[in-house]
């Protein structure tokens, strides 16, 4: 997978990128994004063709690929 773009996004004091994906995985048979262990991964429709946003936490930010 090619990565276009990576965008680091600073995260509040208190924010738990693990309760997220907690959150995000309660049991549903979800379509919209795919869930690891460490990443939600998303498809997305671009003016020439279909990308994916993959966001996972990298120390202290949350990193989005593109």
């Amino acid at each position: 997978m090619k990565v276009f773009r990576t965008i680091v996004l600073n995260t509040p004091k208190y924010f738990s990128f693990k309760e997220t994906l907690s959150f995000l995985d309660r049991g549903f048979d979800e379509c919209l994004y795919n869930l690891t262990d460490n990443a939600v991964s998303r498809l997305i429709n671009l003016s020439d063709g279909i990308g994916i946003i993959k966001t996972y936490q990298k120390e202290n930010n949350l990193e989005i690929e593109l």
